[in-house]
């Protein structure tokens, strides 16, 4: 932009505005213009928010000219901007909670020839935090992948398809050597039956459990799903949570042992770290550091710490996880049966339901369904790691 341009334009716009009133201006994305000045900003970016609020400061209140503006980070807003007398009201709109989700998708259901078995209530519970336009996209993608199938109606089918598609990315075509197919089933087996062992103590529960890899790095998940929008979470949640978090990785000893162990858990432990730094440095959840905020928002991080209290945030934290791990160890280890039985059937139809591992660990058929066929992966090199591993066994399902 060149000197003098901005400021100009912001002339004309409110100008134009007190010529037509009553007149609304909206200015999306306010923060690009108002953000906090600061000596390194160019000349002509300064000049510009000035006349912003030079033109603020010369309305009248009977010239029926109302200024709306839009921003995702409010807190780089500068404070000139928001005093009394300029945006000096703050609305702030949340994304959508379930029933909200529910009207919407239904508003976009209508637009399509929708299946009668689509619930759009049952699509808002496993789309929580989803913005207006993300339910949108859900049902343009799921309408376009009903066309490219050549389908008379969007099924549930296609809307999880599209679900997936918003929220992992596009599934990846890569084929993916049966040797890394085995530890990714363990892996997130692990992670389901830790999941579905530990529902009565408040881990979420399980929607499906995949090893399907994505294009974005992903080598599958498991998907837990509220049946509500959640606003708090008890201590007893959040050790689940660290629980589930850690099973992955001991899914994959396991199968392993632990000299053989992969880096796939590493975004696991940057998770389950979180839970447990939140637990201990916010929540007070940890006895040993008592009822005390150690992460307060208007200080820098651990600025009035002493070095021998962050030591004790860092143990405690250490100890929450670490115990974990240790608790869900003993929980998968007496249910390895149950472990592989999970591992096999993932190896054959990639994707299991919530519903399709309740019936498996309780012992009862899941329907049967096509997987689309692969090519097989090439063969490695006899000196890789895979050929020095060996093939291990695997339960067979009855």
């Amino acid at each position: 932009m060149f000197v003098g341009v901005g400021s100009r334009r912001i002339r004309d716009l409110f100008a134009a505005a007190k010529a037509r009133s009553p007149a609304l201006i909206f200015i999306d994305e306010i923060d690009a213009l108002g953000g906090k000045r600061s000596r390194a900003d160019h000349a002509y970016s300064r000049m510009t928010l000035n006349q912003l609020l030079a033109e603020m400061d010369g309305f009248q209140t009977n010239e029926s000219v109302i200024i709306i503006a839009a921003t995702n980070t409010p807190e780089t807003l500068d404070k000139a901007l928001t005093r009394p007398g300029r945006l000096d009201t703050t609305i702030t709109v949340d994304p959508p909670d379930m029933k909200g989700r529910a009207e919407v998708l239904q508003i976009y259901l209508d637009k399509i020839k929708a299946d009668s078995s689509v619930n759009a209530m049952e699509i808002a519970r496993g789309t929580t935090g989803f913005t207006g336009a993300e339910l949108s996209n859900l049902v343009n993608l799921a309408a376009i992948r009903a066309a490219v199938l050549n389908r008379p109606v969007v099924g549930k089918d296609e809307i999880e398809y599209a679900r997936d598609r918003v929220m992992m990315g596009a599934e990846s075509k890569k084929v993916i050597p049966e040797k890394e197919r085995l530890i990714t089933a363990y892996h997130e087996g692990g992670h389901a039956l830790a999941a579905i062992l530990l529902k009565d103590e408040g881990a979420e529960p399980v929607h499906k459990a995949t090893i399907v890899p994505r294009g974005n790095g992903i080598m599958g998940l498991v998907q837990q799903m509220p049946d509500r929008d959640k606003y708090s979470r008890t201590r007893r949640e959040c050790l689940a949570s660290l629980k589930v978090c850690v099973a992955g990785r001991i899914g994959e000893e396991v199968l392993l042992g632990k000299e053989d162990i992969t880096t796939g858990a590493g975004s696991d432990f940057h998770q389950a770290t979180n839970i447990a730094r939140n637990m201990v440095r916010r929540y007070g959840f940890s006895d040993d550091m008592g009822f005390i905020d150690y992460e307060s928002s208007d200080t820098p991080e651990g600025a009035y710490m002493s070095d021998e209290t962050k030591r004790k945030i860092e143990k405690a934290v250490q100890e929450l996880v670490n115990n974990s791990y240790v608790e869900a160890k003993k929980l998968l280890e007496s249910h390895r049966a149950e472990l592989d039985c999970i591992v096999n059937y993932l190896l054959k139809y990639e994707t299991l339901s919530g519903t399709d591992l309740e019936k498996i660990l309780k012992g009862e058929p899941i329907p049967p369904r096509t997987v689309e066929s692969k090519p097989a992966p090439a063969p490695r090199n006899s000196s890789s790691n895979e050929s020095r591993r060996g093939k291990p066994k695997t339960v067979p399902i009855s």
